[in-house]
């Protein structure tokens, strides 16, 4: 299935909550590669920047999709430095990353 990178950023920008762009994630995976990570980072902040709970694993799935491959670090520096994520969760999702086989 080839994704249009006008329908990718739409609909992860357009997201209106965080199951919605789980599931868009989730169901049209791409190997294509973006080269930053602007609506990665617009998603988070526009659906967990008021609190909505589930930041932790919004991040855990944008920084594990393959379409930010090519910005990961830019990306985590990002959310991390969003503010919407405490420090132990911040902890508990890099040891999710280094620690547990579903990331």
């Amino acid at each position: 299935m080839i994704v249009h990178p006008l329908e990718d950023l739409a609909a992860i920008c357009g997201a209106e909550t965080p199951e919605e762009l789980w599931l868009y994630l989730v169901a049209r995976p791409t190997l294509r590669a973006f080269p930053n990570d602007f609506d990665a980072v617009a998603a988070f902040k526009t659906l967990h920047g008021n609190g909505t709970p589930e930041a932790m694993r919004t991040a855990g799935l944008l920084c594990t999709d393959l379409r930010w491959r090519r910005c990961t670090t830019t990306l985590v520096g990002r959310v991390e430095d969003s503010g919407i994520l405490a420090a132990t969760e911040l902890d508990e999702l890099s040891d999710a990353w280094l620690w547990e086989d579903h990331y």
